[in-house]
């Protein structure tokens, strides 16, 4: 069995059978790859404020939001946008999206009934790209610890223009986000996935939480204030 360095996946499918076969494919060849599961876009939302997903392997065709909805608003969060996220699909459904004006050239597509060979092939690319990535991410980390430490904040002179261009595009972003929130859980209490309402407040408490400190101290005297703290 070949060992990862604590690698989660996320399975979204909606059939319990067809999560228990990806299951097994990696379970039989893996060790220390952690799989979490579950049956709907919603939930999936909810496991990844839970979760540190590593990358996805999503089913197209579910009901209430299917997965191509699922990965767009997976992808308007800045935390996990850059989860790589493989989409399982029929060739039915492929043939019927290939007739429409539908961009499926960028995505990263595995034909259902998934082949064991083929998955076995996707999910160790992505494996070995994971590991790499995280690799240079810590030795990018133990640089940037290096030179945070030598530091002076009291030499740090800020445009006031700039100051005010970030204050603009977060608070955009924060508001964004949060009607975005609003939207889910909606869809969720609509659906019954109650067990996604917890979360998603807790997510618009820190989205609020955020937005005030954006506005408390990204202007010319907050900000000085900050770093005179």
């Amino acid at each position: 069995m070949l060992i990862t360095n604590s690698t989660t996946i996320l399975i979204v499918e909606e059939k319990e059978n067809d999560r228990g076969i990806l299951r097994t494919f990696i379970e039989k060849e893996f060790e220390d790859i952690q799989v979490v599961e579950t049956n709907s876009g919603l939930n999936a939302l909810g496991l990844l404020l839970k979760y540190e997903v590593n990358f996805m392997f999503i089913n197209v065709q579910m009901p209430h939001i299917n997965g191509f909805e699922t990965a767009k608003m997976i992808q308007k969060k800045p935390k996990t946008r850059d989860i790589p996220i493989i989409f399982m699909i029929t060739a039915e459904k492929l043939d019927e999206l290939q007739k429409t004006d539908f961009d499926i050239g960028s995505l990263d597509l595995l034909l259902k009934p998934i082949d064991q060979n083929q998955f076995m092939m996707k999910l160790q690319s992505y494996l070995k790209t994971s590991l790499q990535q995280q690799k240079e991410t810590n030795e990018q980390n133990s640089q940037v610890t290096e030179s945070f430490s030598d530091t002076n904040f009291s030499d740090i002179i800020l445009d006031s223009e700039q100051i005010e261009y970030l204050n603009t595009e977060l608070t955009s972003s924060i508001n964004a986000l949060l009607s975005y929130n609003k939207l889910i859980k909606q869809q969720a209490i609509d659906s019954g996935c109650t067990d996604l309402i917890d979360n998603l407040d807790k997510m618009n408490l820190e989205g609020q939480y955020l937005l005030d400190f954006v506005n408390k101290y990204l202007d010319p005297i907050g900000v000085r204030d900050f770093l005179n703290y």
